[in-house]
């Protein structure tokens, strides 16, 4: 059975106090049988404006279900990655510089001070 899981806040938190071995938790990822897809919020722990996140699936194969497509729609055939179309690449482009500026490194300093 094909499990989501929503990691909207942990998503960013979850892997870096991970990497510190202080904690004892258990896999929540794709090292899960049957996890398929995982969300996390950028503009939550990811350091970034709100209204960007990120979905990622375990393959290809699931995720093309996620495509949004309108054969009859006026303005010509609409295909999307999503069911709310288009949006302003403000925000995934900050996010983009958020994850690039802090790295692994950036990202597990931040994580020990949120503990």
């Amino acid at each position: 059975m094909p499990l989501h899981v929503d990691a909207a806040i942990g998503g960013y938190v979850l892997p870096f106090i991970e990497m510190e071995g202080k904690y004892d938790f258990k896999p929540w990822d794709f090292r899960v049988e049957g996890v398929c897809s995982i969300n996390a919020d950028t503009h939550k722990y990811g350091y970034s404006p709100k209204g960007s996140s990120v979905l990622i699936f375990n393959s290809s194969a699931i995720r093309r279900y996620q495509y949004f497509s309108f054969a009859t729609w006026p303005g010509g055939i609409y295909i999307s990655p999503t069911a709310m179309g288009t949006r302003n690449g403000g925000c995934i482009s900050a996010a983009w510089g958020s994850l690039l500026g802090l790295g692994v490194k950036g990202f597990r300093e931040s994580t020990k001070k949120i503990l």
